[in-house]
């Protein structure tokens, strides 16, 4: 669908064009994320939001599918503003939610968290309705030092997660992060 805006820009002398601030703010486009660029047939250039999480739709698909298999815990991996896989409990609520607002604050910490429900108090807000959880781990997954999203384990049963299953997430977050 496309949608005219009434906003024109030059191109500068270094090929630069500039999107303007209402534009990035509706569409969500933060400063230092990356944009797809595709051409028409129409002598249309078209700029998308990449996520290379989304490219690697199929591998990561399978990866979190065999975590949850090992796990038997709920395994999220999502870019900076959606969730792209879901395997386990609760897998439709995920997959439909929106991110919860603070969350993208969150990845941009870049730290890893784990807490269980003596720390309920303390859980970031995944999605913005959700089911409660009662132990949850979140790993950033980075590509070029920059955030790209994160991978996340909940437990919807009264289990603790162990030092071995923190490990494996941490792992998980390492190798999500190469193949970007």
């Amino acid at each position: 669908m496309k949608k005219a805006t009434g906003i024109v820009r030059r191109i500068d002398e270094l090929g630069r064009v500039v999107i303007p601030k209402e534009i990035r703010k509706v569409l969500k486009i933060r400063e230092g994320e990356s944009l797809e660029i595709y051409t028409s047939n129409d002598d249309e250039l078209i700029l998308k939001k990449y996520s290379g999480l989304k490219y690697n739709f199929n591998l990561i698909e399978d990866f979190i599918e065999s975590l949850n298999k090992i796990l038997g815990h709920t395994i999220i991996v999502c870019d900076t503003q959606n969730i792209v896989a879901v395997s386990g409990k609760n897998k439709k609520e995920f997959e439909t939610g929106d991110l919860a607002d603070g969350f993208y604050e969150f990845l941009q910490k870049r730290k890893s968290i784990v807490k269980n429900i003596d720390e309920k108090d303390s859980f970031v807000s995944i999605i913005k309705k959700g089911s409660e959880f009662f132990a949850q781990s979140i790993y950033p997954i980075l590509s070029d030092g920059e955030i790209s999203g994160a991978i996340i384990m909940l437990s919807f049963n009264d289990a603790k997660f162990t030092n071995v299953e923190t490990k494996i997430m941490e792992t998980a977050a390492d190798y999500i992060s190469r193949q970007l």
